[in-house]
């Protein structure tokens, strides 16, 4: 009866299918550890819906532009190579800080965008911009660091002409989903991620592409998106 219970808990928090799909990806990684299988949803929201910082909670909490030889950024990136190839891109970080202890940070970027951990190139349509690796310390996530970090990553990207931001959502990931849409986002349409070995395939039957795949490791399938979908 407790497996039952469990069984239908993760079913309502997952759906059906993103439950099958999990636990799918989980037989896989124990044949080959390093294999992916992952489905992706395609997130979007206005930017007029950042969250803002209560007037006084918060006060101590800067949020700065680091540029890209700040010793804290190292505390960011998990790839060699990753923090000068996101700032290649133009990306704009965003580090919520007290004290100089960093608490957290936000990227966001925009015209487009290539993704470091799957084979995915997003070009994004005029007035908007991709955000992502949004990451809060443990010790502040009850906080006012992630209302500072958003609220000012809004300011910014409207001071832009920015109207809407992109990101993509694990489906393994119910909680993150959540927390998008209280921010306004909502789905686009969804992408599965597979590689094996050398193999890499991204399959979706939204944005005009249902199945692509290489042998390429520098493999990327693009993806357009648009603000009226």
């Amino acid at each position: 009866m407790q497996v039952w219970q469990r069984f239908k808990q993760a079913r309502a928090e997952y759906g059906t299918l993103n439950l099958l799909l999990f636990a799918l990806q989980r037989s896989i990684q124990r044949i080959a550890p390093t294999a992916l299988f992952e489905r992706l949803y395609v997130m979007r929201q206005p930017v007029a819906s950042a969250a803002s910082a209560p007037s006084r909670r918060g006060a101590a909490i800067d949020v700065i532009a680091p540029p890209p030889d700040d010793p804290r950024l190292t505390l960011i990136t998990r790839l060699p190579g990753e923090l000068a190839a996101r700032f290649a891109q133009r990306a704009v970080c965003l580090c919520a800080v007290r004290q100089d202890e960093l608490l957290g940070w936000l990227w966001f970027a925009e015209h487009r965008f290539k993704e470091f951990d799957y084979p995915l190139e997003f070009h994004l349509p005029p007035n908007s911009a991709w955000d992502f690796d949004v990451y809060v310390m443990p010790r502040a996530r009850l906080g006012a660091a992630f209302p500072r970090l958003w609220d000012t990553a809004a300011t910014r990207m409207r001071a832009r002409g920015i109207t809407h931001s992109f990101s993509i959502v694990s489906a393994f990931n119910p909680m993150s989903r959540t927390s998008h849409e209280r921010l306004g986002a909502t789905s686009l349409g969804s992408l599965m991620i597979i590689r094996l070995g050398s193999f890499q395939a991204v399959l979706t039957r939204r944005f005009g592409m249902p199945l692509r795949c290489s042998l390429r490791r520098d493999f990327r399938a693009s993806v357009r998106l648009r603000t009226d979908r």
